[in-house]
């Protein structure tokens, strides 16, 4: 096929035309120095013109950015600045009074706000009441304070001497050393090598954990598990570990129950509680009992003489 060829007609010198640039020459002409394009180009941007562009303009984003933080910090921080204390609120506690927790605090009505450390009066307020388990603080923009705490509550009344007891939690936490007149509601707890010297060697402090007799600790927290478990409507008001091979519950009415071994707690005093709930059944009274069972559930039972 024989191609045919078109004539053009001549412009006239009004009309400019358009002539398509080769890439080759379009980059030489944006890359040197005066930046001028070819005639008859539309304007683009080189790689290095456009990162120019789009640097600058965020350049200017920038500072116009931190121009406005500036000037909000200007005014913000003297307004925080005046933000007061206007309540404090107290929730979660028994123990201890809302007045008492207040007070420790050393938080005044009128103090500045932002000026309080938060983490330091929390732990300042646990270390200095034993029966605080937690104790968080919080404030607001309103100026109100508040404290949430959780109590400790004391589980068992350790045996110190005749006139001393330690009262401690199921974590063998150490609330206080008091008086055996106000744990007359606790089941008090003996065992061997415990004795008011532990206070002077450090092993028994108020607001600690108590961790001189990890065997005794051990046995009471398996009868405390075993007593749950049975779900018994009155628990034991002694425990008596002086013994290293038994533990020994007195029981409300005067009966004794001894676990010899007591390596299967939970099993060993569900046979004693049934032994003696099937005596009192047949002989219809309730004569204190005393129950020894070994490591193999098996039960002696006779009267405490």
């Amino acid at each position: 096929m024989r191609s045919q060829k078109t004539d053009h007609a001549p412009m006239s010198g009004d009309e400019q035309a358009i002539v398509p640039i080769d890439p080759i020459t379009r980059l030489t002409a944006l890359s040197s120095p005066t930046g001028e394009r070819p005639e008859g180009e539309i304007p683009m941007p080189s790689g290095e013109g456009f990162a120019r562009q789009f640097f600058r303009a965020w350049t200017r984003r920038l500072m116009l950015l931190c121009a406005i933080v500036a000037i909000g910090l200007s005014v913000s921080v003297p307004l925080l600045s005046q933000l007061r204390v206007s309540s404090i609120e107290i929730d979660g506690q028994s123990y201890y009074s809302a007045e008492t927790l207040t007070e420790a605090l050393h938080i005044t009505v009128g103090e500045e706000l932002l000026a309080i450390p938060l983490e330091d009066t929390e732990q300042a307020l646990l270390t200095a009441h034993p029966y605080l388990k937690t104790a968080r603080l919080e404030r607001t923009l309103s100026g109100r304070i508040r404290l949430e705490v959780t109590e400790r509550t004391p589980a068992w009344a350790l045996y110190l001497s005749e006139d001393r007891v330690a009262l401690v939690d199921d974590s063998m936490w150490v609330l206080e050393i008091t008086t055996p007149d106000r744990a007359t509601d606790l089941c008090l707890v003996k065992w061997q090598l415990f004795t008011a010297s532990d206070t002077q060697a450090g092993s028994l402090e108020v607001g600690r954990a108590y961790a001189g007799n990890p065997a005794a600790i051990t046995k009471l927290n398996a009868l405390a598990e075993a007593v749950d478990g049975l779900r018994l409507s009155e628990g034991p008001t002694l425990v008596d570990m002086t013994d290293p091979y038994a533990i020994r519950l007195q029981l409300s009415d005067g009966s004794t129950i001894a676990l010899h071994e007591a390596n299967k707690p939970h099993e060993q005093l569900r046979a004693a509680l049934g032994a003696l709930q099937a005596y009192r059944a047949q002989h219809q009274n309730q004569t204190p009992m005393l129950v020894d069972v070994d490591d193999f559930s098996r039960v002696t039972l006779r009267p405490l003489s």
